[in-house]
């Protein structure tokens, strides 16, 4: 799934969870918390620029893509900073920013097909695979932008 859905969706659940006045109050922390795994990707694209758009062009998948962020160690050691930070800020800012990471990390585990988050411990799946199709992953992920800001709008 795309960054830019997985922001949308985030705001979106927190405002049906948390209520539409604390999730635009944080729609700072919630789209950062909702996003910032992703930033993995990006090392993983600069390392093999020419193989990922090589598979691009060609239609196939990048297992690899998910980085240090998607793995269920370095969620463990989010929750353990978080439970640090819970002495020092907002308990209520903590719990939207758990709340929207591991958000993230749920709907990888849904829609993405090749998400291996308990590597390097075990190379098993963690996937559901309800888009396990490269080319449905593409639709979902064009339709879904559009869709969800319409329906944030309209919130």
């Amino acid at each position: 799934m795309n960054t830019v859905s997985h922001a949308l969706i985030g705001y979106a659940a927190s405002s049906l969870i948390f209520g539409p006045e604390i999730a635009r109050d944080n729609i700072v922390p919630i789209i950062l918390a909702s996003s910032v795994m992703d930033l993995d990707h990006v090392a993983y694209l600069l390392k093999h620029f020419k193989s990922t758009i090589k598979e691009a062009k060609t239609g196939h998948a990048t297992p690899n893509l998910q980085g240090i962020f998607h793995r269920v160690h370095s969620q463990l050691i989010f929750m353990l900073l978080m439970m640090v930070l819970s002495f020092f800020i907002d308990t209520t800012l903590v719990k939207i920013i758990c709340f929207n990471v591991f958000l993230h990390m749920g709907m990888d585990a849904l829609i993405d097909s090749y998400y291996h988050a308990f590597k390097p411990f075990s190379p098993n799946l963690l996937s559901i695979r309800i888009f396990g199709d490269k080319k449905m992953r593409i639709i979902a992920d064009v339709i879904s932008v559009p869709v969800l800001t319409f329906i944030l709008w309209v919130i």
